[in-house]
């Protein structure tokens, strides 16, 4: 701990990281803890996959 730390904070928007978007939406149909998941499902590969090479998606902002 003693050591010199730099940190840095940069928001990245849910259309960017669709993978970690589908997990915390994933994640809210299990109780609490740790879960490990050994056979992704093939939605989640694709969205891995467009992540990797970039592709993003708009987000529909529904105004009432």
């Amino acid at each position: 701990m003693a050591q010199e730390w730099e940190i840095k904070i940069k928001k990245i928007f849910r259309e960017q990281n669709r993978a970690a978007d589908f997990l915390a939406t994933e994640a809210l149909k299990y109780p609490l803890g740790m879960r490990t998941i050994l056979n992704p499902t093939t939605k989640l590969l694709d969205i891995l996959s467009e992540d990797k090479q970039g592709i993003r998606r708009m987000r529909k902002i529904w105004k009432k």
